[in-house]
């Protein structure tokens, strides 16, 4: 993660957003080490690249000082991953970044890997804040950053990925 507070103390051409509803682009290119056998990005990796643009994410859309202000920690719950299309070796890619909508207690974060005007990978976050150890209602949350909670694109995604948690918890638990 050092890197990526370097590059935005660095990067004098920030992206323009506005707040965290704003979507934003990170840009990376396919170095040796994030490559597997077949010189396509690791699966693994896709999960690296995606936790630095949420970090990225976070510091452009000026959440940053919010989270440490409010003493806030965010703790990722779940991922859906979908690989569509392989990202090789020396490759510029980019990584889209949006808070895609949020419930009582979770938020989700929607991440698309991009290589010219194509997608090639989509990841799914659900994530918690918590503070002191204990999650933090999201109406709470969205009250320090500003959001209206009543703005949340709660919808078809949200309630299967939930439906979907309840039954791993009930199959695992069998």
């Amino acid at each position: 993660m050092i890197f990526t507070i370097i590059k935005v103390l660095l990067n004098k051409n920030k992206p323009a957003v506005s707040g965290p509803l704003d979507k934003t682009v990170e840009h990376f290119r396919v170095w040796p080490q994030w490559v597997d056998f077949n010189l396509h990005i690791n699966n693994a990796n896709y999960l690296v690249f995606a936790e630095r643009a949420r970090w990225l994410f976070f510091m452009h859309a000026g959440l940053t000082k919010l989270v440490m202000k409010h003493k806030y920690n965010f703790i990722v719950a779940a991922a859906e991953v979908a690989y569509i299309r392989e990202i090789r070796l020396m490759q510029k890619f980019s990584v889209e970044t949006r808070l895609f909508g949020w419930d009582e207690k979770y938020m989700y974060i929607d991440q698309f890997f991009t290589r010219n005007g194509k997608q090639h990978a989509h990841i799914l976050i659900k994530a918690a804040v918590v503070k002191k150890g204990k999650v933090v209602p999201f109406e709470e949350v969205c009250q320090a950053f500003g959001i209206d909670y009543e703005s949340s694109k709660k919808g078809q995604v949200i309630d299967a990925w939930r439906e979907l948690s309840t039954v791993k918890r009930e199959s695992a638990a069998k």
